[in-house]
């Protein structure tokens, strides 16, 4: 559970750091066995030096062992905490973090806020450079941000703010795919 002090109340299971099996599906206890295989393989091949020592070296001198039904493990390792690179890390960070943005916007809401949602992408190919790509994409939202005549509609529709994510995937047939996804909040739900 993750706990705040800022009067919100706390999420249930939005805890980082607990992975463990109890209720999981078979697809998701297969995909947590690829996941730490993939982080075993980054122990060897990364420069990161968070990554090289992500569950493998221990966060203290004194260790804890957890004992339950599918046997005992070792806890207080380090972590890495990398949304970006860690195949372990990545997806508890990425829940983590949609179920805050879930729980900040049903409180914008019942506070009578208004909430838009979006998606923007650019055209691009299996040729296309990633970092030519997202490049491009974090320009054009910047752009937007500043163009005048936007923020002009902003002003005149009470705009309060907004939460923003990048998402980059790859597919073979056309290459790495940067797009970003935003909620823009208002004061009121007359937008």
């Amino acid at each position: 559970m993750l706990h705040r002090n800022d009067g919100i109340p706390p999420i249930e299971g939005a805890s980082l750091g607990n992975y463990g099996n109890k209720g999981a599906t078979p697809g998701q206890r297969a995909a947590r066995a690829e996941a730490l295989r993939l982080r075993e393989t980054l122990w060897s091949i990364s420069s990161i030096p968070d990554i090289r020592k992500c569950g493998r070296v221990p966060a203290s001198h004194l260790m804890r062992v957890i004992s339950g039904p599918n046997g005992a493990r070792l806890v207080d390792l380090c972590r890495c905490h990398s949304v970006w690179v860690c195949p372990v890390c990545a997806p508890e960070i990425r829940r983590a973090r949609g179920e805050e943005i879930g729980l900040a916007v049903q409180l914008h809401l019942l506070d009578d806020g208004g909430v838009e949602f979006g998606t923007a992408t650019l055209p691009h190919g299996a040729g296309d450079r990633l970092a030519d790509s997202y490049s491009t994409a974090a320009k054009a939202w910047e752009s937007m941000v500043k163009d005048g005549t936007l923020r002009k509609f902003r002003k005149a529709h009470g705009y309060w703010g907004f939460v923003r994510t990048v998402e980059v995937t790859y597919g073979f047939a056309n290459g790495w795919h940067p797009h970003l996804h935003c909620c823009l909040l208002y004061t009121s739900r007359c937008v």
